[in-house]
């Protein structure tokens, strides 16, 4: 998973240098964890490696389709899901999750009173009704009482980008488009706030709506560039997927490929040693 640039740098001495004792053990121990995923996966299902930082696509047992994907960062991890995806939406408005707004949006707005608008962000009471508030009365609030919402328009620099796919989940978790696209470069993808982002959107967009009578990526553009007639701003459209698509997110420091080969990644959530302790007390190591 290195990225190929002819250069004993610091990321490929630290592999070399793993000994071939502890990669037997991430074999085993990503071994057990195939025990705690679902028996069925579907058909045709998505699967997201959150480890690896990639997203693949198997149809009857055979990969089809593959991109990088960025994962949450330690901090805020993304959580391991079985479920499906039932629709998308075009053109989608971010509603800031609270604990965002509280950590890293009240911050910004302090240093800057002009945030919210360079980034097409406004404040919104609970009815969604734009709220306007001047630096004074935005002191008078502490970050665990503030009683706004913030929303970001659609469209350009929207941080979910063009396109979400949603799925049902306990944690508000969603695969979506991005505006850093300069990101997927990076070797450790683990950079987002726990939803994941992905390198060809589109691409999947139009995967799954294949099976739509008349659905093409004309059509799809089509649908991306309307507009609402009262504010001239880009219209948030919805598609229901045929039949939702299975999707699992999970977390494998170790896998092999479809041709034999054993391929080994970091471990962002640094869970493996954590979960290696419990494998040995339970099951004492083997020497090979």
């Amino acid at each position: 998973g290195l990225n190929t640039d002819g250069v004993v740098g610091k990321g490929t001495v630290e592999a070399m240098n793993v000994p071939l004792e502890y990669r037997v053990e991430q074999l085993r121990l990503n071994l057990a964890r195939w025990h705690w995923l679902p028996r069925d996966w579907g058909e045709r299902h998505i699967w997201v490696n959150v480890a690896e930082g990639r997203l693949r696509i198997y149809e009857h047992g055979k990969m089809t389709r593959t991109m990088r994907v960025i994962v949450g960062r330690k901090k805020r991890t993304t959580p391991f899901i079985s479920s499906a995806v039932t629709h998308l939406v075009f053109n989608p408005p971010w509603n800031v999750p609270g604990k965002m707004i509280e950590e890293d949006i009240l911050p910004q707005i302090r240093r800057n009173p002009a945030y919210l608008a360079s980034m097409r962000m406004q404040l919104v009471d609970e009815l969604g009704q734009p709220v306007l508030l001047d630096s004074a009365s935005l002191a008078g609030y502490s970050d665990k009482d503030f009683p706004y919402q913030v929303r970001q328009d659609p469209g350009w620099g929207n941080s979910l980008g063009r396109v979400l796919f949603m799925f049902p989940n306990n944690w508000s978790v969603y695969l979506h488009d991005t505006p850093d696209r300069w990101l997927f470069h990076a070797e450790m993808r683990a950079l987002s706030s726990g939803c994941i982002r992905l390198e060809h959107p589109m691409d999947l967009a139009d995967y799954l709506l294949r099976d739509l009578k008349d659905w093409s990526p004309e059509k799809r553009q089509k649908l991306m560039d309307e507009k609402e007639e009262s504010t001239g701003k880009l219209k948030q459209s919805r598609v229901n997927l045929p039949k939702p698509l299975p999707v699992h997110l999970y977390y494998h420091t170790a896998r092999g490929d479809e041709q034999g080969n054993a391929w080994f990644f970091d471990d962002p959530y640094e869970r493996d040693e954590k979960r290696l302790k419990v494998l040995w007390a339970r099951h004492p190591r083997t020497r090979w």
